[in-house]
């Protein structure tokens, strides 16, 4: 009898735990909850903004929104000062579609945090390539216990960095079987004024979440990397009359990665060699592995 018992509860929690994955939310909006934790990279992106939730503040795009809008909206382009003055773009090559949402409250989640805002790399089929999440944490404390329950679910990180001692910037990779994921924090400060005159100060932790398709990691590498030409004429800011032909008069080198949200931190050398140690995240700031 206890045996048969024991049977049926082990039913009913494996289909408990199938039904909660075909729960994952198919369109987002506001606070559809979409769970990091649950894509496959095979997600309808067209389905997912079906819900007039995409952001038009980074596109160039000022027509009718109400009718389809062309794909070409949303190619995936990363700025560059030194691809402009070279007049050059970046990816030389195309990579994909990128698409984002407005801010919109815990329209995604990774773990137990609420994200408010989500941005989809496609590649040129619309196939999602790479999910990168925004959102923030009011304390120190809060930050911490996410990072120490995200290592208990995933376990130790491949990488972690600090990047920049500013602000507090940390960086946290983990190496998966399909996919890479970094975790990004910082200290950011704000001011806020009230109706009354009054206003309060204090300190926030922001959260950038990057979710990449291991497939896709070298294709989404080689689209940030900028080669500059051997020959060219540029004039000079400052003198105008002043022209450059080569780069060992810009002090420039020919190959430069160019930064944006879906470059990994553990890209650039630097990072990894920490020749000095200073890209070790300080004592005070280790959690427990």
């Amino acid at each position: 009898m206890n045996k048969v018992l024991l049977l049926l509860t082990l039913i009913l929690i494996s289909c408990n735990e199938k039904e909660s994955k075909t729960k994952q939310p198919t369109v987002l909006e506001k606070n559809a909850g979409f769970d990091l934790e649950q894509i496959d990279f095979n997600e309808d992106v067209s389905k997912l903004f079906s819900a007039d939730i995409i952001s038009y503040g980074d596109l160039d795009f000022d027509g009718d929104k109400t009718v389809p809008l062309h794909d070409s909206i949303f190619k995936y382009q990363i700025e560059s000062y030194l691809a402009e003055v070279f007049e050059l773009k970046v990816p030389v090559k195309e990579l994909g579609f990128l698409y984002k949402t407005r801010y919109a409250d815990s329209l995604a989640r990774i773990g137990n945090k609420y994200l408010d805002q989500l941005s989809v790399l496609t590649n040129l089929n619309q196939k999602p390539i790479a999910y990168y999440a925004e959102s923030r944490f009011d304390t120190k404390m809060e930050r911490d216990a996410f990072i120490k329950n995200f290592k208990e679910t995933h376990g130790p990180t491949k990488y972690e960095f600090l990047v920049s001692t500013e602000f507090d910037q940390l960086s946290y990779e983990w190496n998966l079987a399909d996919r890479t994921i970094q975790i990004e924090t910082s200290r950011g400060f704000e001011i806020s004024a009230s109706s009354d005159g009054s206003s309060k100060s204090g300190e926030y932790y922001r959260l950038d979440v990057l979710l990449i398709d291991n497939a896709a990691k070298d294709a989404i590498y080689k689209a940030h990397i900028l080669e500059l030409p051997e020959k060219f004429n540029i004039k000079g800011k400052v003198d105008p009359s002043v022209t450059f032909t080569n780069l060992k008069e810009l002090n420039m080198e020919k190959i430069n990665i160019i930064k944006d949200q879906f470059l990994l931190n553990s890209y650039f050398k630097k990072y990894i060699i920490n020749e000095y140690g200073e890209h070790t995240i300080p004592e005070e700031e280790q959690l427990e592995k």
